[in-house]
């Protein structure tokens, strides 16, 4: 069963959207969601790629 979720909503904040992402356990298991380091370089990882873009974020990584 395909799921899906909604990351854009009128003032959600970065932090909040990968929170919300984090919570498809199908996907991240439950210990990620947890491990603090992995949910900042994911926060991190999601702000790079909105400001720069796919390819340039890739580009810099």
């Amino acid at each position: 069963m395909p799921v899906t979720i909604r990351l854009t909503s009128p003032g959600s904040s970065n932090r909040r959207r990968v929170a919300v992402a984090l919570t498809v356990e199908q996907v991240f298991g439950t210990d990620l969601p947890r491990a603090l380091r992995f949910v900042a370089a994911l926060t991190n990882a999601y702000a790079l790629l909105l400001a720069m873009g796919a390819r340039a974020a890739a580009a810099s990584a």
